[in-house]
C-alpha cells in the first residue's frame, strides 16, 4: 500500500508519565530511558536488508515483546479495537505458546503468518508484517484485513425484475434462494448505458451460484454462476506509470495511477490541471489501481474546481515515544529507496529532521508519552464558483487509503458520481510508520491516525470500502464512463436528471 504521506508540523507533546490514561498495557517505566526513546529506530540498510529465513525461540519472543509494543503504544487503532472487544493479551498469549511449543529454528514465514492471523480480528488493512527487499520496496505483505472482491452474475434486472440479458432474458425473477432480491441486486450501469440491477456479492472467497427461481413460484431453482465484475485491467496491462495523464477531448478524461508522494511533479500536474477542467462540460477520472499515497493531492484537486468547504474526516493523531520513532523510520526508508524528484525528497527531509527533534524532545524529558491531538481535516474551494458539471469517477478494489479519500471529498459534489465496484476498505487507521522486528527482520507498518468520516462518508466500511452509486460490469469501463460523462451532458440523456441521493448532501 503507498504510504499516505506525513503532514504533520509541531504539534503540542504531551506525556501520561504512566498514568490512567496511557493504554491498558503498562506504559514503560522512565526508569528505562534513554532506551525505549530510541530502540526501534531504523538505519536506512535496515530499510533494504530482507527477513531471515528462521528465527530462535528466544528471538521469536523478543520480537512478539518488540510487536505488542508496536501494537499498544504506536498503533491507533489499539483502543478502538479493544473498545470494540478485540482480546490483544490472549492473542499475545496464544502467540507465546506457539512459539515455546515450536520446534527451533522457527521459520519466519510461519511466524509472520500466524501473528497476522492471531491479529486479524483487529481489521486494519493498513496494519502489516512484510519483508523488506535489496531494491527499498516490501515483498510477502499480510495485512490485518480481509478484503473482498465483488462478484456479479449474468442476471440484470430492470424495475420491474425482468431479466434483460443472458438465456433467460425476458423472464420474470422469482427469488434467489437465501437472498433478499432488494439487498442482493443493486444500482448498476449497463455498457448500453442504461440503468439496471446486477446481482453483487463481495466476498473474500468465491461465493457459490445463486439459485434463483424464474417465471412462476413453483419452478424448481436454476443455479447461475458468480463471477467477477469485469473492470479491472489485467496486471500485464496494467502500467503504473505516469503517475497522472489526461485525455483531452469535450469530456477530459484523467487518468491518476497513484497518490504516492515520491511522485510529486506528476501530481502537481493533476493539481494544476483542475481550472482548465472546470471550464469543460463535463469529466471522468480514472482511479482503478490506485492504492493511495498523500491524499493532499486529491483534495487540492477538488479544491481547484470548485467552490465551498470540502469537509474531510476528524482525525486523531496518537504522539507517543514509539510513533516518534516511526516517523524517522519511515522518512528514512523513503531515502533509502530513493527518491527522483527534489521537492518530494525535500519534503521528506524535512519530516525527518521533525521527526528526529521530537525523538530528542521526549529522550531529554525522560518519559514516556501518550497524547492524542485532534483535528477536523476540512479544505476550501478556490474555484469562483460551486462545480455543477458532471464528475463520473471510476473505482476498483485497488483504491484503497488516499485514493478512498477522494471518493469522500468528490461525494460531496452534487453531480458527482462513482462508478465501478467496491473500493479497497483501508482507512479507518492511517499516516502509516514503519518499524522492524530485530529478530526476524520482519517489518510492520502501523498507522498514527485514526479517521472518522464525516456524515456524506458514514457508509465507509473497513475491508469492505465505499460502494459505487453504480456498479458496472463492462469490457471496456474508461469507454462507458466516458460515454456516460458525454450523455449526462445532453438534456435528451435518458440518464440527464440523475442525482445521488446521499447522507450530507
Amino acid at each position: 500500500m503507498r504510504r499516505l504521506g506525513l503532514a504533520l508540523g509541531l504539534a503540542a507533546i504531551a506525556s501520561c508519565g504512566g498514568g490512567a490514561s496511557c493504554p491498558r498495557s503498562a506504559a514503560p517505566s522512565s526508569a528505562s530511558a534513554p532506551a525505549i526513546f530510541r530502540d526501534l529506530l531504523l538505519q536506512p540498510a535496515d530499510c533494504k536488508t530482507p527477513p531471515r529465513p528462521t528465527v530462535t525461540r528466544a528471538g521469536a519472543m523478543a520480537d512478539l515483546a518488540v510487536l505488542e509494543r508496536v501494537v499498544t503504544r504506536g498503533w491507533a487503532g489499539y483502543e478502538v479495537r479493544r473498545a470494540g472487544g478485540v482480546d490483544f493479551a490472549a492473542a499475545f498469549a496464544a502467540l507465546r505458546r506457539f512459539v515455546e511449543g515450536a520446534a527451533e529454528p522457527i521459520s519466519v514465514e510461519i511466524f509472520r503468518d500466524r501473528v497476522v492471523d492471531a491479529l486479524r480480528p483487529a481489521n486494519d488493512g493498513h496494519f502489516a508484517l512484510f519483508g523488506f527487499t535489496e531494491t527499498g520496496g516490501h515483498s510477502g505483505r499480510r495485512s490485518l484485513s480481509a478484503p473482498g472482491d465483488t462478484y456479479t452474475a449474468d442476471l440484470a434486472l430492470d424495475d420491474e425484475s425482468t431479466i434483460l440479458e443472458g438465456p433467460h432474458a425476458g423472464g420474470k425473477l422469482v427469488v434467489c434462494v437465501g437472498h433478499a432480491t432488494g439487498a442482493l441486486f443493486r444500482p448498476s450501469l449497463s455498457a448500453r448505458l442504461g440503468r439496471e440491477r446486477r446481482p453483487i456479492v463481495v466476498s473474500a472467497t468465491p461465493p457459490p451460484p445463486l439459485r434463483c427461481v424464474i417465471d412462476s413460484p413453483g419452478a424448481r431453482p436454476i443455479e447461475i454462476p458468480m463471477r467477477k465484475l469485469r473492470l479491472r485491467e489485467p496486471p500485464d496491462k496494467a502500467p503504473r506509470e505516469p503517475a497522472f495523464e489526461r485525455t483531452h477531448g469535450v469530456v477530459p478524461r484523467l487518468r491518476v495511477r497513484t497518490f504516492w508522494g515520491a511522485k510529486h511533479k506528476e501530481l502537481t500536474s493533476f493539481v494544476a490541471s483542475a481550472p482548465d477542467v472546470r471550464r469543460s462540460p463535463a469529466a471522468t477520472i480514472d482511479l482503478r489501481g490506485n492504492e493511495g499515497g498523500a491524499d493532499a493531492y486529491a483534495v487540492d484537486w477538488l479544491a481547484g474546481l470548485t467552490q465551498g468547504p470540502l469537509v474531510g474526516y476528524r482525525v486523531s493523531r496518537l504522539d507517543s515515544e514509539v510513533t516518534r520513532q516511526g516517523i524517522v523510520n519511515e522518512n528514512t526508508c523513503a531515502l533509502a529507496e530513493g527518491i527522483a524528484d527534489d521537492e518530494a525528497r525535500r519534503d521528506v527531509e524535512e519530516r525527518l529532521a521533525y521527526g528526529n527533534r521530537v525523538v530528542a524532545e521526549a529522550e531529554r524529558e525522560g518519559k514516556p508519552v501518550h497524547a492524542w491531538i485532534e483535528r477536523q481535516r476540512s479544505a476550501e474551494g478556490k474555484a469562483p464558483s460551486p462545480y455543477a458539471a458532471p464528475l463520473v469517477v471510476l473505482v476498483d478494489r485497488a483504491c484503497a487509503s488516499a485514493c478512498e479519500s477522494f471518493v469522500l471529498h468528490a461525494r460531496q459534489l452534487p453531480r458527482a458520481i462513482v462508478v465501478g465496484e467496491s473500493t479497497a476498505g483501508v482507512g479507518a487507521f492511517a499516516e502509516v510508520l514503519v518499524y522492524r522486528l530485530p529478530a526476524t527482520g520482519l517489518g510492520v507498518s502501523a498507522g498514527m491516525k485514526r479517521f472518522a468520516p464525516p456524515p456524506i462518508g458514514a457508509d465507509f466500511e473497513e475491508s469492505r470500502g465505499y460502494a459505487p452509486d453504480l456498479y458496472l460490469d463492462a469490457d471496456d469501463p474508461p469507454a462507458v464512463v466516458a460515454a456516460l460523462a458525454e450523455c449526462l451532458v445532453k438534456k435528451t440523456c435518458a440518464l440527464a436528471d440523475m442525482v445521488v441521493s446521499r447522507p450530507g448532501r
